[in-house]
């Protein structure tokens, strides 16, 4: 949670729209750095943190980066009330199950641009791993990403 608020704060705030714009801008170009380079874990890494944020925006009445930043705070309880839900990403879930678990965009991982068969696979088990992780009740929610005029 700290670090996904110290994230937001690197964003400036223009309105959601601007905000979110902001964050998606920064996502692509630092992808597009990691695919470059090979590093496709990293790139998915930048990608969770990304539809991390754009969904808190989306999700909330924020009006500032403040107003985010304290929405992530109380997703991830950290002001310890224990009322809270965890967000976390596929590889942080590894071996950790919970009694009810909500999965976004799972379709997500096979999307884009194409996959050696090595990739393939690796997102396959990340799949699985997500899928796996609920003791009692799984959600698959998927968000439709809002086409934006250029």
């Amino acid at each position: 949670g700290q670090q996904l608020m110290k994230l937001a704060r690197q964003f400036s705030w223009e309105g959601r729209d601007g905000y979110i714009r902001n964050i998606e801008n920064w996502a692509q170009k630092e992808i597009n750095n990691f695919i470059a380079a090979q590093k496709y874990s990293k790139a998915d890494r930048i990608r969770d943190k990304a539809d991390c944020l754009v969904t808190v925006a989306l999700m909330t009445e924020a009006s500032s980066v403040q107003d985010i930043c304290n929405e992530i705070g109380h997703i991830f309880d950290l002001e310890g009330s224990g009322d809270s839900v965890l967000c976390s990403t596929i590889h942080k879930a590894k071996g950790l199950e919970w009694n009810n678990v909500h999965v976004f965009n799972i379709g997500d991982l096979f999307n884009g641009r194409d996959l050696s068969p090595a990739e393939l696979q690796q997102r396959r088990n990340m799949a699985y791993v997500a899928l796996t992780r609920a003791k009692e009740s799984m959600s698959l929610i998927r968000m439709k990403k809002e086409e934006q005029d250029d």
